[in-house]
């Protein structure tokens, strides 16, 4: 039985919590008088505000033990006033309200801390605010549709008319700081649950703190640390989807908990971010996961024309903390398909900050995604230098883009069926009226056929995440200082794979003047009586792997980069993959047909920042068959000047990176000592102040590409190969046939010669001399190879 708001009656049940609540929190009894429920404004408390504004349909009733309030909203907006908001352990708030886009706001009128430790439900949103704080102890259960926690006001024409969300159109901040205030707290054993999709919780104030778990499906969270205001716009951007936030002068946010975000964003924004817990996003086949982590302030309203936007001028320390985990992984439970066209959103994860520091065994995780750490004093102005911006990944840091490797298939996922119409027998005049027309084949897309177009078929073939995802994503490290990245560390852009299960196939089979042939070697030329149907022609197709390619790595440093981890830019390269790797004209790389290689994983290092002059002559780039050079011992540690990037000619190779690109004022040295081994099709482009090639450079029907850079302040600028010195690309000799001792059977069929281009003009922007130097003994090569198929034929590869 509820008993009417009216009545003051404790039970002595609530009067014994309260007590034990004010003990617990270390508080005394006289304050937290009335802890065990909210109590509402009127009677002269609340500077005279009333509960709920006059002529309103909305009640609240209580329990007849005490242990519960139901409060009944009858306008879809509604602001609710109390003298404070509390929930004993064990008691419950619950607010119904008239649908899912209902919004409550609670002002909370108390000098301490609101202290949630029971449950609160509500069907749609609800907004808390309490200057002092709010604090969520362990043991609360919080199951809204939305919920926003804040020590910073909202204006009541805000709320009332334009929302949170149009604030920013009216040139506004969302919520704005009224006086001095207190932290929003999540202790550990507390829970925050969104209800309803595209649920939010947004928690604002000068320092937050989460060491509980707060999960939004195919929602978003937002922690965003404020001493003053926060700026809130949504966001038009389809892989975000949510709001975009910024701070004018920003706070501390530190996770020690839990926050989930299936198929949804996590954003963690303050002037100093702390992320030590786990921060998890996932991604689905329709909606894709992200997470931003950004430290930052000084946050503002731009207007252009008639579009507003938010901006930040000032950056801050963002922190990774020990054994951290910040992902974005598959969705499991996701088993829906797509066909190709559709476009597969990323899974994305940013960090900005003055400062980033991974500690030993933070983990960055996105499966097939986009990672970028960005390191700016201003995060709008990329073009400025400055030497106390920095990366750092401590020893056992992680960040791992590598491509999906559980997608498994059967052998009969590799066959379609194909209506023969006369689209798809344009190219094969012959068959269009024949009897073949309007018949429905068999194809096997791992050799497609002759015959017949069979592109449009393709085009509607679904793929699963697993499939959409195997290809390796994207790591972009970009600082106006520099990148230091210590041993033990792991920077992983590894293709992934997909497994095919062994099984029997039956494709089609023709009939010509007597002989039977399989609709993959089908001569469109000839005729046909139709298709054979006697019996069923059955093969085995054993099991194996299909790779897809790998992703890449991008640096941006004009102070100087370490690299004394490991990097990993690996693929997997099936028994069917003999074909060199094509442009997919801007398709997605799931889409790569299943005759061609992988690609192997690209590493980019620019040292130039354009529009900046940075700090004159960049440190030189020196290839080494070992580890990188000796990295500062501590985060706060200066580069010296003089030491060189050293890269690892064992980072590179078959299935392993096999492009890459430096662009340098300094000067660039591949020793005598040292064969770098660029893979089959591999490539690798070099720009440097000088640029000293006396070792060995090998890209079988790949390209090699060297030149002068001309923003380099050496007055006299030299590309040397030396006498030693090799440049091979040349074509790769394949032997298909069974012959006893050779070992080149599955070689990819890469037999024509390769690129190599050589550029001494320095195209110079600053005053000098180039030069280009050929020793007498060094060796160009870009012949072609040759292909013995198993059919005895020898096809000559072009030089």
């Amino acid at each position: 039985m509820l008993m009417n708001k009216s009545i003051r009656i404790r039970s002595v049940r609530s009067l014994l919590q309260s007590v034990l609540l004010g003990v617990a929190l270390g508080t005394s009894p006289g304050v937290l008088a009335d802890a065990s429920l909210p109590v509402a404004c009127g009677g002269g408390g609340c500077s005279g505000r009333a509960w709920v504004a006059d002529r309103s349909l909305s009640s609240f009733s209580r329990s007849a033990d005490g242990t519960a309030l139901l409060i009944n909203q009858a306008e879809k907006r509604q602001t609710f006033n109390w003298e404070s908001f509390n929930v004993a352990p064990g008691n419950r708030v619950d607010f119904k309200q008239p649908g899912k886009d209902a919004v409550a706001l609670n002002r909370i009128f108390d000098a301490n801390p609101s202290q949630i430790m029971g449950n609160v439900t509500a069907t749609g949103q609800i907004i808390l605010y309490n200057r002092n704080g709010i604090l969520f102890g362990n043991g609360a259960q919080i199951n809204v549709g939305s919920l926003t926690a804040t020590t910073l006001d909202v204006e009541d024409d805000v709320f009332n008319s334009a929302g949170i969300l149009g604030a920013v159109e009216q040139s506004k901040a969302a919520f704005v700081a009224t006086g001095p205030m207190g932290s929003v707290t999540v202790e550990e054993g507390a829970t925050i649950t969104t209800t309803d999709a595209q649920g939010r919780v947004l928690i604002m104030a000068p320092s937050i703190e989460n060491r509980g778990t707060i999960v939004t499906r195919d929602g978003q969270t937002v922690l965003a640390a404020s001493q003053d205001k926060v700026y809130l716009q949504a966001s038009g951007d389809p892989a975000l989807r949510g709001i975009l936030v910024e701070v004018e002068t920003g706070g501390d946010v530190s996770n020690l908990g839990s926050i989930i975000a299936e198929r949804g964003n996590v954003t963690l924004m303050g002037l100093a971010v702390n992320q030590q817990g786990i921060v998890r996003a996932t991604t689905s086949v329709r909606a894709n996961g992200s997470i931003r982590l950004l430290a930052r302030d000084q946050g503002s309203i731009q207007a252009s024309g008639n579009r507003v936007s938010l901006i930040s001028r000032h950056a801050g320390d963002l922190t990774l903390g020990n054994n951290s985990k910040t992902e974005v992984l598959l969705d499991e439970t996701d088993s829906s398909s797509a066909i190709d066209t559709q476009t597969q959103l990323p899974s994305t994860i940013e960090g900005m900050g003055k400062t980033i520091h991974l500690k030993s065994g933070a983990a960055i995780t996105a499966t097939s995604g986009e990672v970028s750490l960005v390191a700016r004093t201003n995060p709008t102005d990329a073009s400025v230098a400055d030497r106390n911006t920095r990366i750092y990944l401590d020893e056992g840091a992680k960040i791992d883009v590598s491509g999906a490797t559980t997608a498994s298939l059967s052998a009969q996922d590799n066959l379609i069926e194909v209506e023969l119409r006369s689209n798809e027998l344009r190219d094969a005049p012959q068959q269009r009226n024949g009897p073949l027309r309007n018949q429905t084949i068999v194809v096997d897309i791992r050799k497609g056929t002759p015959l017949a177009d069979i592109s449009g078929t393709l085009e509607t073939r679904q793929r699963t995440l697993g499939e959409r995802m195997a290809a390796g994503g994207t790591i972009n490290l970009e600082s106006q200082g520099d990148v230091i990245v210590k041993s033990g560390t792991m920077l992983d852009v590894s293709g992934g794979h997909i497994s095919f299960r062994p099984g029997t196939i039956g494709t089609t089979k023709l009939i010509s003047e007597g002989r039977i042939i399989d609709i993959g070697e089908a001569d469109p030329g000839l005729r046909y009586e139709g298709i054979f149907t006697a019996i069923p022609l059955k093969t085995f197709s054993p099991g194996y792997i299909e790779g897809k390619d790998a992703g890449q790595l991008n640096i941006l440093a004009p102070g100087g980069v370490v690299l004394q981890g490991d990097v990993k830019g690996a693929t997997s390269r099936g028994v069917f993959q003999r074909d060199l790797p094509r442009s997919l004209g801007g398709r997605a790389a799931f889409t790569r047909s299943a005759s061609e290689m992988p690609l192997g994983g690209r590493l980019n290092i620019d040292g130039r920042l354009a529009g900046a002059t940075a700090f004159g002559q960049n440190p030189s780039v020196l290839f080494s068959s070992g580890a990188g050079s000796a990295a500062a011992s501590a985060v706060t540690d200066a580069l010296a000047a003089d030491m060189p990037l050293v890269i690892n000619a064992d980072w590179f190779g078959e299935r392993r990176f096999n492009r890459l690109s430096i662009d340098s004022s300094g000067r660039i040295r591949l020793p005598e000592s040292v064969a770098l081994d660029m893979g089959v099709g591999g490539g690798i482009a070099l720009s440097g102040g000088d640029v000293d090639l006396l070792g060995e450079i090998t890209a079988p029907a790949g390209g090699i590409d060297v030149s002068l850079d001309g923003t380099s302040v050496n007055p006299v600028k030299s590309l040397v190969v030396g006498d030693k010195a090799v440049l091979d690309v040349s074509g790769l000799w394949v032997n298909d046939l069974d012959v006893p001792g050779m070992v080149s059977r599955q070689l990819p069929v890469a037999i024509a010669g390769g690129t190599i281009s050589l550029d001494g003009s320095g195209d110079s922007t600053v005053a000098g001399d180039a030069t280009l130097s050929l020793g007498e003994r060094s060796i160009i090569d870009v012949s072609g190879g040759a292909w013995l198929g198993a059919d005895r034929k020898i096809t000559a590869g072009k030089g």
